[in-house]
């Protein structure tokens, strides 16, 4: 008699959820499956949390809507895919099919992938858009760092890993660690995709190392060949935002991968004048000269000083240019001296690099004289080793690029030998 008075008084929130037979009595007397619990839980709330699978299922049968939030914003659903509840989410994909796509997202966001596989069997579209910004499940993995088993999975099923969301921004744009980098290039991702502002992967990487510290991803963006000069909608280069975040390791690095230092933001500004005066010294390392009009934004006295020794070199080895250009091999009587014979030597060393650089391009003294005068190889020595360098480095045609680059290339020698001695 106490039994049957106390089933009579049983609520929502006074049964055992471990005894579906509750659950039933309480549907069957009528009790609302959506009715308001405690901190706005619903019934499913409780069942998928302290109930047998019987019990969901009732509820569902009962019309529970699984997609009611609780007053923290949480669903039922939401509570399955956190609990890794598989049998839960079945039943509610069962009668709702058209959450399977939500329930992805976020069986994503939890990496659980018995559930992603659970919602893409049941109907789930893989590359669906979601949330303010409309990304897809891949954009979303990528996004929270790590997840490499989740990303393999999503792109072993189809995902797109140059889907793009309301920003522009594909999923390499927000990856933000080297294995998942690598999936996402092994399976088609562009490197060089540019985002509704002209940014491309590196330039997001170049952000996001001064935040998260993944200094990893950007050597490897740049070894699979990102390109180091795209210019964002404000002109910017990655150089450019490595300088504003006065990172000069990667200012090297970007150099060695041939970012251009010459190019001009909006504001017609180098990567030298955005930077400290530890950014100043590794461009000026590489051979960087400053502009004219960059002299007032030196860092400190020492890198005026720098600056202009340099540039008194430059002027010097100009008028030595010229002088040997004009010069002409005097004849001689006699036998001369092995001393003779030396001196003689280098200066026909040194006429034939003057003679090729004025064949090689009537502008060009000016635009070696811009990436420094050491551009010019100094002898036969440094020129063999300057051969071997450039095959070392797949750089085939020498002849063939422009002087430049080969000039860009020598300099790139003389920094690694220089850094290699130390």
């Amino acid at each position: 008699m106490q039994q049957q008075k106390k089933q009579r008084q049983q609520t929502w929130r006074t049964i055992d959820w471990q005894d579906s037979r509750a659950v039933r009595r309480l549907l069957e007397k009528g009790h609302d499956p959506n009715a308001r619990l405690s901190g706005g839980l619903r019934p499913l709330h409780a069942a998928i949390t302290d109930g047998p699978s019987d019990a969901v299922r009732l509820l569902l049968e009962a019309g529970a809507d699984p997609s009611i939030q609780d007053d923290s914003g949480r669903t039922p659903l939401e509570l399955a895919v956190g609990m890794n509840a598989v049998e839960p989410i079945g039943l509610i994909l069962e009668r709702h099919p058209h959450l399977a796509s939500d329930t992805l997202h976020e069986a994503v966001s939890h990496r659980s992938n018995g559930i992603i596989l659970l919602s893409l069997d049941r109907g789930a579209e893989i590359d669906h858009p979601s949330g303010p910004w409309g990304r897809s499940p891949l954009h979303r993995v990528s996004a929270y760092g790590g997840g490499a088993e989740t990303i393999r999975l999503l792109l072993e099923r189809g995902a797109d890993p140059n889907a793009q969301d309301s920003t522009g921004q594909t999923p390499l744009h927000l990856a933000d660690n080297p294995e998942s980098i690598r999936l996402l290039l092994e399976r088609g991702a562009l490197l060089d995709a540019q985002d509704r502002t002209g940014q491309t992967p590196l330039h997001k990487a170049m952000e996001m190392v001064a935040i998260f510290r993944h200094p990893e991803t950007i050597p490897l963006l740049l070894q699979r060949g990102a390109d180091p000069d795209v210019q964002d909608s404000h002109g910017q280069t990655p150089l450019h935002l490595a300088a504003m975040r006065n990172d000069p390791e990667n200012i090297r690095l970007l150099l060695q991968r041939g970012a251009d230092p010459y190019l001009l933001n909006e504001n017609g500004r180098t990567a030298f004048t955005l930077g400290n005066d530890s950014v100043q010294d590794a461009l000026l390392e590489h051979g960087y000269i400053p502009l004219p009009e960059e002299r007032v934004y030196f860092k400190s006295q020492r890198i005026r000083t720098r600056v202009e020794k340099e540039i008194r070199e430059i002027r010097q080895a100009q008028r030595r240019f010229r002088v040997l250009i004009g010069q002409r091999e005097p004849l001689r009587q006699g036998q001369p001296s092995q001393r003779q014979q030396q001196e003689s030597e280098q200066r026909k060393s040194a006429r034939r690099a003057s003679r090729q650089i004025v064949e090689m391009n009537p502008d060009l003294f000016n635009q070696l004289v811009r990436y420094g005068v050491r551009s010019v190889p100094r002898d036969e020595r440094e020129r063999a080793r300057f051969g071997e360098w450039c095959r070392h480095h797949e750089l085939i045609n020498i002849g063939d690029a422009p002087p430049q680059i080969r000039a860009r290339w020598l300099e790139q020698m003389r920094y690694e030998q220089k850094r290699s001695s130390r």
